[in-house]
């Protein structure tokens, strides 16, 4: 008992406080990655002329990528450590959200938003498993409430900013 509440009570590192606010950082990214992404795909979607029924079935793959990458995030940990795991699946995120920009192919969209999904989901899983890690138990409702709400807010800036980018003049 003792030791649950010294462990508890213990004072953050300086690495642990580093360390929270990158991954807070990180999960922030994730989120408005998602609040662009999904809108702007859907706008693209729209745009070629397909009904709200299809845009809505080609936004969904997202999850399903959500969905499998948990079966990755051990496998990946093990073998590349938590930290380059995040890196590696930031970069793939990154690399695909680029190349969905290019293409106006419905499938190669899914397959995109598939891949991006996993990506995603990688580092959401990843981070929410690190950042348990880092923060002391007696202060942990507090800062994972700070971690979620900036993954909200950031998620919501993704419309936002999509209002602000100039689209095609008539």
């Amino acid at each position: 008992m003792s030791q649950l509440t010294a462990q508890a009570r213990r004072v953050w590192r300086r690495r642990d406080r580093a360390d929270f606010w990158c991954l807070t950082t990180a999960i922030a990214m994730v989120g408005l990655a998602l609040g662009t992404l999904l809108p702007l795909t859907a706008l693209q979607l729209d745009a070629q002329g397909f009904d709200s029924a299809a845009i809505g079935l080609v936004i969904a793959v997202h999850a399903l990528g959500l969905v499998a990458a948990i079966a990755l995030c051990e496998p990946a940990a093990t073998r590349l450590g938590a930290r380059r795991t995040i890196e590696v699946a930031g970069v793939a995120a990154a690399a695909i959200a680029v190349a969905m920009q290019y293409s106006g192919n419905v499938w190669i969209l899914a397959l995109a938003l598939f891949l991006l999904g996993v990506a995603l989901g990688v580092v959401l899983n990843m981070v929410e498993t690190w950042v348990n890690l880092v923060i002391p138990e007696a202060q942990r409702g507090r800062w994972l409430a700070v971690h979620c709400t900036l993954f909200t807010l950031m998620q919501l800036c993704g419309p936002l900013l999509l209002q602000y980018t100039p689209g095609p003049q008539n």
